[in-house]
């Protein structure tokens, strides 16, 4: 089965046009799909196309466009995926014996047609990948773009794994920019969002995680299974974190290239879970036998992996931990298993076990995190409990830089900035006290904020008046 995924806005015409030249060029129309993603408030009227059995479509609020061909996913059944569109046209008779037949034995490849556009064999417009490809790297195509690169990002990747695939086929782009189409209310609306989201600078400050995605296709063509990945180092985030995120994989991403058996596992936060029950699947897709997570928002030094990766031979490792509010640093933070539970005096804050230490993943998947804010306190109590974390390697240096934020929707700075090193503070004996805050009764936290006439504490979920 080949399954077309296509966003669709104000447009059931060209889209009844682009079901149908693909229908009837096909050698095997029956074995074609069409998987839709529209917007619940979209005028068009699409009841000639709802009716037939090889349509499906999901209705919901508006996403950026590149998180519609991820929804358009959820719905798909073909083991080939098409990142289609509403505005083309299937020229060629026998297109999709074509493409089946350059899967044949291989899977992980991007294969591409023309598009009647410039740039002919050089670039895959509408590609096609396989499923292996999505479920290899989490995603069809990361949900940040609300216009365009969804193809540039596909096609980044098939260039670093050396698996692009030009088979001879035209799927005619009916494009403005070809003189092919009006401009229409969809087209305007999409320019306008291109412009004011910044979005070919986002592009390039997401390079490091294209590095990452192609690094575990690469791992997947290699065939390397679990028992040979030491390290999986993992990032939950969401779209809205994108600087953040290009923030922190630009320290951490050059770091991993010298490991093979290293991985960054980056996962889309997913909304029908709480917040543990993410960071669980995560847990549990993991391929190293070490896990722990690094916070989107946070920050981890320049020689974070070199320094850790040594020492991964026993139940934990622990290190130091440097907080700020707002900018503002706070007093020291101390992981090691000397320390029987989560603490805190006038001179520091003390934790034994933490989900951003790497510990060994056959001991963190025997306890589900679960529920939302908290839920890593209540994982450390119940690791804990098991008495299975014996063992650990301690450095005494800094190796996590915890950033608490009041304005959770602040940005780190315009997408595209060049972030690195330089941005970090890496001293071992930095132990600067900032300003005070009130302090959790439950584990002398000060990282508290206010939510909902609240205070609620940052480090162990508590909250009071």
């Amino acid at each position: 089965m080949i399954s077309l995924l296509i966003p669709t806005r104000n447009r059931p015409v060209k889209l009844g046009q682009v079901i149908s030249s693909a229908r009837m060029t096909a050698s095997q129309p029956d074995d074609l799909e069409f998987c839709l993603y529209l917007d619940d408030d979209d005028p068009g009227n699409y009841k000639d196309l709802f009716g037939r059995e090889d349509v499906k479509y999901k209705i919901g609020p508006r996403i950026t466009l590149s998180a519609m061909w991820n929804e358009c996913f959820k719905i798909a059944t073909g083991d080939i995926l098409m990142q289609g569109n509403d505005d083309i046209v299937f020229r060629t008779a026998g297109w999709d014996g074509l493409v089946r037949n350059a899967f044949q034995g291989d899977k992980i490849r991007m294969v591409h047609g023309g598009d009647g556009g410039p740039r002919g064999e050089v670039f895959g417009p509408h590609p096609f990948i396989s499923r292996e490809w999505v479920e290899t790297v989490g995603y069809f195509t990361p949900p940040y773009f609300s216009s365009d690169f969804g193809d540039s990002w596909i096609n980044d990747l098939a260039n670093r794994i050396g698996r692009r695939t030009y088979v001879p086929i035209l799927v005619e782009h009916m494009h403005h920019f070809f003189g092919k189409a009006e401009m229409d209310q969809t087209t305007n609306e999409r320019l306008a969002r291109h412009s004011s989201d910044n979005v070919d600078a986002l592009y390039h400050a997401l390079a490091a995680l294209r590095q990452i995605d192609a690094a575990r296709l690469s791992r997947r063509i290699a065939g390397m299974t679990t028992e040979s990945m030491k390290w999986s180092i993992l990032i939950l985030t969401q779209p809205s974190r994108a600087g953040f995120l290009a923030r922190l994989l630009s320290v951490l991403e050059p770091q991993v290239e010298k490991f093979p058996d290293v991985e960054i596992c980056v996962r889309l936060f997913d909304k029908s879970m709480d917040l543990g029950t993410n960071r669980s699947e995560m847990i549990k897709q993991a391929k190293g036998a070490y896990v722990n997570f690094v916070d989107d928002d946070d920050l981890v030094p320049p020689v974070y992996v070199e320094h850790i990766y040594p020492l991964l031979n026993k139940d934990y490792v622990g290190f130091r931990v440097q907080m700020d509010i707002d900018g503002v640093d706070q007093k020291p933070t101390y992981h090691s298993l000397k320390y029987k539970e989560w603490n805190g005096d006038s001179d520091g804050w003390y934790r034994d076990i933490s989900h951003v230490n790497p510990i060994r993943r056959s001991i963190a998947i025997q306890v589900p995190m679960r529920g939302g804010h908290g839920e890593d306190a209540r994982w450390a109590q119940e690791v804990r409990n098991l008495h299975l974390v014996r063992t650990e390697n301690y450095l005494p240096e800094i190796m996590y830089y915890y950033h608490f934020r009041s304005n959770k929707q602040d940005q780190p700075a315009t997408p595209g900035a060049t972030w690195g090193p330089d941005l970090l503070r890496y001293d071992p004996n930095y132990y600067a006290v900032g300003h005070r805050r009130p302090v959790c009764p439950r584990c002398s936290s000060n990282a508290c904020g206010i939510a909902g006439g609240m205070r609620i504490c940052n480090q162990c979920g508590a909250t009071w008046t």
